[in-house]
C-alpha cells in the first residue's frame, strides 16, 4: 500500500426497526462520524417484510424505510449475513437485497462462501461475513448466508489474502447477552487471523464485548446493537443488559498497521440515536478488555456466566428429567422455577434445543458447563 493511501472503515452493530425509522432522530455528531469514514458498514439484521405478506409470529422483519434511514446516515455497505435474514424465506431476502441494492449487499449467495471485494483509495479490501450455523446457513435453501463452520473457510481467507491488501472477517456469532466471548469464540477468531485475516469485527451478542489484539490484528468480539426494536411499538422496553448501548468501530489502515477507535452510541427510548461520551461507557469497555488480558479474571467471569447459563438456559431446554437431579443441588424454589419455565416455553422448547445443538458456540459452552457444574 502506498504511503499516501490511508483508508478508514466504520463498522456498526445490529440494526432492526419494525416501526417506521422516520421516528428515529439521529444526532448530527453521529452523522458526521459516519460521513468522515471512507466506507461505513452496518449489520442489517432482519429482512424487509415481503409485499403482501402478513407478519409471522416469532419471525423478525423491519420497516421498508429502514433502508432510506441508514443510507441517509451514510451507510453504504450492508451486511446481511445473519441468522434472521431468511426469516421470510428467499422472497424476503431477495426483496431486501433489491431494496438495498445488489452492489452494496454482502454475505448471501446461492452457492458457496464468497468474500466481498472493495477498492477504496487504491486499497483492495476483502470483507468476509460469516454466520453461526442456523436455518439461514442451510445450503438446502434457495439462498443461504456464509456458514462460519464451512470446511472451505481457511481456503477462502487464504485466497482473499492473496487477492487483496487486507481481509476483514465479520462473524455473526457468539452467545447472546453475555459480556465476554466464550473460549470457543476466542480460539476461532484467532484462527481466522492465523489464516490471514487482518482484523475481525463481530456482531450477534446484542451487547458490547471486549477487544484484544492478536498478532497485531484487532479482534472486536461484539459491537452490540446500533438500534434494535423488533416489536410493533416504540414504547417497548428491553431489560436485557446493554441492549441500548452500542459501539461503532473505526479501523484506520495505513503503512504502520491497523488502528482501532471506539465510538459509543445510545438508543434513547427507541426515538433517538446519539453518540455517548459518558465516562462510564469508556470505563466499562476497557474493563472488558482488561478481563480478556488477564487469564484469572477471564476464568472467574466465565465460570459465573457458564453456571448462570447452564441452570437458566441450557438445562431447561434439554429435558425435564434433569430437574429431579437439580432439585437436590439447587433447592425446591429452583425446581419450581424450572417447571414454570418449561410450561411457559414448551412451544419453543424443541426449536430452542435445535438452536443450541446446531450452533458450535452454544454447544461447546453447554458441554463445558455440564462438565464443570454437574
Amino acid at each position: 500500500m502506498s504511503s499516501n493511501n490511508r483508508v478508514t472503515l466504520l463498522f456498526a452493530g445490529d440494526f432492526c426497526s419494525r416501526p417506521s425509522a422516520t421516528n428515529i432522530k439521529a444526532d448530527t455528531e453521529l452523522k458526521s462520524i459516519i460521513a468522515d469514514s471512507d466506507l461505513a458498514v452496518v449489520n442489517f439484521e432482519t429482512p424487509l417484510l415481503p409485499t403482501g405478506t402478513a407478519p409471522i409470529d416469532r419471525k423478525f422483519f423491519q420497516h421498508h424505510d429502514s433502508v432510506g434511514f441508514l443510507k441517509g446516515l451514510g451507510f453504504s455497505l450492508f451486511n446481511i449475513c445473519n441468522n434472521h435474514i431468511l426469516d421470510y424465506g428467499s422472497r424476503g431476502a431477495i426483496e431486501t437485497i433489491n431494496q438495498l441494492g445488489k452492489n452494496v449487499v454482502m454475505g448471501i449467495s446461492a452457492e458457496k462462501v464468497v468474500p466481498y471485494y472493495k477498492i477504496i483509495n487504491g486499497v483492495k479490501i476483502a470483507f468476509l461475513p460469516l454466520c453461526y450455523d442456523s436455518y439461514a446457513t442451510d445450503f438446502r435453501n434457495e439462498y443461504c448466508v456464509n456458514s462460519i463452520s464451512s470446511s472451505s473457510i481457511q481456503d477462502v481467507i487464504t485466497e482473499a489474502k492473496r487477492n487483496s491488501d487486507y481481509v476483514i472477517v465479520m462473524p455473526h456469532d457468539g452467545v447472546e447477552y453475555i459480556k465476554i466471548p466464550t473460549p470457543h469464540i476466542r480460539r476461532q477468531y484467532k484462527q481466522f487471523v492465523d489464516w490471514g485475516a487482518s482484523a475481525v469485527v463481530a456482531t450477534h451478542p446484542h451487547c458490547i464485548q471486549g477487544m484484544e489484539k492478536y498478532k497485531n490484528a484487532p479482534i472486536i468480539y461484539s459491537t452490540g446493537n446500533l438500534f434494535f426494536n423488533s416489536k410493533n411499538t416504540l414504547d417497548f422496553v428491553s431489560d436485557l443488559p446493554g441492549w441500548y448501548n452500542g459501539m461503532m468501530v473505526k479501523l484506520s489502515f495505513c503503512n504502520d498497521g491497523i488502528e482501532p477507535e471506539w465510538i459509543f452510541t445510545k438508543n434513547i427510548r427507541n426515538r433517538e440515536l446519539v453518540v455517548d461520551h459518558s465516562d462510564d461507557r469508556v470505563e466499562y469497555f476497557y474493563g472488558l478488555c482488561d478481563i480478556l488480558s488477564d487469564d484469572k479474571k477471564y476464568e472467574d467471569v466465565l465460570n459465573e456466566v457458564m453456571e448462570r447459563l447452564l441452570y437458566n438456559k441450557y438445562l431447561p431446554a434439554i429435558n425435564c428429567l434433569y430437574r429431579i437431579q437439580l432439585r437436590s443441588k439447587r433447592g425446591w424454589i429452583f425446581l419450581l422455577k424450572q417447571i414454570y419455565a418449561a410450561i411457559k416455553y414448551r412451544g419453543n422448547q424443541t426449536e430452542y434445543l435445535k438452536f443450541i445443538l446446531r450452533s458450535n458456540t452454544e454447544r461447546d459452552l453447554l458441554v463445558e458447563s455440564i462438565n464443570k457444574f454437574l
